[in-house]
C-alpha cells in the first residue's frame, strides 16, 4: 500500500487525526513510510545490508520523534502497547540533532523529557 492510499484511508477512518497533522509532519511521515516500504520490498545484496537498512530506518524514525519532527503524543496514541513501551525505553538513548543552539522553550522540553525518562526508570 502506497503512502497516498494510506493517507486517504487514514483521512476516511480518523479525519480528526489526519487533519490535525501539520504539513511538516505529513512530510516526515511520508519520508519514513517510503523508507520502511523500501526495507520491506527493496532489493538487497545480502541479509546484512537488509538489516543495516532496517536499523537505519528505525533509528531515523526514533530521531525524528526525539527532535519533534513528528508528534510523540500522536505516535504514542496510535501505537500498540508493546510499541509504546519500546519507544519509551529507546527514546532516552537517542541523541538530539541540533543544527543551531536550542532556544529556552526547547531546553525546558528537554529537561522535562530527561526528568520523565528518569522517573520511568525508577
Amino acid at each position: 500500500m502506497g503512502f497516498k492510499r494510506f493517507s486517504f484511508e487514514l483521512a476516511q477512518r480518523d479525519p480528526t487525526t489526519y487533519y490535525s497533522l501539520g504539513y511538516y509532519e505529513l512530510y516526515w511521515i511520508e519520508l519514513h513510510y517510503s523508507s520502511m516500504e523500501h526495507v520491506i520490498k527493496g532489493q538487497f545484496i545480502d541479509e546484512e545490508q537488509h538489516l543495516r537498512c532496517a536499523d537505519a530506518t528505525a533509528y531515523s524514525f526514533l530521531s525524528a520523534a526525539k527532535n519533534r519532527n513528528l508528534s510523540r503524543r500522536l505516535i504514542l496514541r496510535v501505537s500498540p502497547d508493546w510499541l509504546r513501551k519500546h519507544l519509551r525505553e529507546r527514546l532516552p538513548d537517542i541523541a538530539y540533532t541540533d543544527l543551531e543552539p536550542p532556544g529556552p522553550l526547547e531546553r525546558m522540553r528537554r529537561r522535562f523529557d530527561q526528568k520523565k525518562a528518569d522517573m520511568d526508570v525508577n
